[in-house]
């Protein structure tokens, strides 16, 4: 019973987190963002630093946003819609912009 539940454990570790992938992270889906997205984002925010970088290498390094302005990037991690049309959860990075350059990098959770 302790190796069953040492196995389970292991699987969601490793399941739950995975290392940030350009390609899977800029993959366009059907209906909403990239499944793998929520997986990558931990490790994004902790190793890619993204406060000071211009918005060339934000491009770059996460290809196209969900949403651009002139102050704001912001990329859509996730998106529950439940058994509705309208969705019920979301979380997104935004990236604020001071001109071209990253000055705030946050998470936004909306839940209905």
């Amino acid at each position: 019973m302790r190796i069953f539940f040492l196995i389970v454990s292991l699987v969601c570790l490793f399941s739950c987190q995975r290392k940030y992938e350009k390609e899977k992270w800029a993959t366009k889906e059907d209906f909403g963002p990239p499944a793998a997205r929520k997986a990558m984002l931990k490790d994004l925010l902790a190793n890619y630093n993204l406060k000071g970088k211009t918005t060339a290498e934000i491009l770059n390094l996460l290809g196209s946003p969900d949403f651009k302005t002139d102050t704001v990037i912001a990329y859509k991690v996730v998106e529950d819609y439940g058994s509705d049309i309208d969705p019920v959860y979301t979380k997104t990075l935004v990236l604020k912009l001071g001109g071209s350059i990253v000055t705030q990098a946050r998470v936004d959770e909306w839940k209905k």
